[in-house]
């Protein structure tokens, strides 16, 4: 990939970064939020050097603040206990503490971010850049869960007979779904990643997740056969 330097507000982007292409695609600076959500490789290829510095400053707030939250209400199942849980001082807490999280997401995940790429076999990675990155694809998980939880919210305050509570869940498991994927369109379009490492990395904590939900079913399944067994014995 050919360097290029790009005209931007620091420290969102780094004056230089790698490019895999010149030009901006025929796309305008208005059209990214639509791109990072639904043609995030056209995104990262394209737009990102004319993204406007907004999209970016909302994506590191909103990462500190709407995934803690959301997870904390999630699991209501009606506008009413949504909006009860939203006010529990636990919530408040949470969202009082948005600041700090969203500089942890920034950096600390901004460096793990970093970390991965290099096992995906890209080389010495602009921080600042990652960073960047990471933040606008946590975007993608963050500001649904913003547009539901404040849907929930106004449901219940308009006394509006919809159900949307329960939509909860799906939205927060979608919505990481479709952020983890553009983390991975990320590592491939923006740093040039190869893709079968890239592959391998990305699908390592599914693995992972498969094996102990699986090593726990094991566990419980030899359990239930013991009691079985104690129960015959004592018949």
């Amino acid at each position: 990939m050919d360097p290029r330097t790009i005209k931007l507000v620091p420290p969102m982007l780094p004056a230089t970064f790698p490019r895999t292409s010149l030009g901006t695609g025929g796309f305008p600076p208005y059209s990214a939020p639509f791109l990072l959500f639904f043609r995030p490789a056209r995104f990262f290829e394209y737009v990102l050097d004319s993204c406007p510095n907004g999209l970016v400053i909302l994506g590191v707030l909103l990462t500190g603040l709407a995934a803690p939250v959301g997870a904390q209400v999630a699991g209501n199942d009606s506008n009413e206990a949504v909006a009860a849980a939203f006010a529990a001082g636990k919530v408040k807490a949470v969202a009082a503490l948005s600041p700090i999280a969203a500089i942890i997401h920034y950096y600390v995940w901004g460096a793990l971010s970093q970390l991965r790429l290099r096992l995906c076999g890209v080389k010495d990675p602009d921080a600042q850049l990652v960073r960047t990155s990471y933040v606008l694809a946590e975007l993608v998980e963050a500001l649904p869960i913003t547009l539901w939880l404040a849907v929930t919210l106004v449901a219940f305050a308009l006394d509006i007979d919809v159900d949307v509570a329960a939509l909860g869940v799906p939205v927060l498991v979608v919505s990481w779904l479709w952020s983890y994927r553009t983390h991975y369109v990320a590592a491939r379009v923006l740093f040039g990643a190869p893709r079968g490492r890239t592959v391998m990395v990305f699908s390592a904590p599914f693995l992972a997740a498969a094996l102990l939900v699986g090593a726990v079913a094991l566990e419980d399944l030899t359990s239930n056969n013991d009691d079985t067994a104690v129960d015959l014995e004592d018949a």
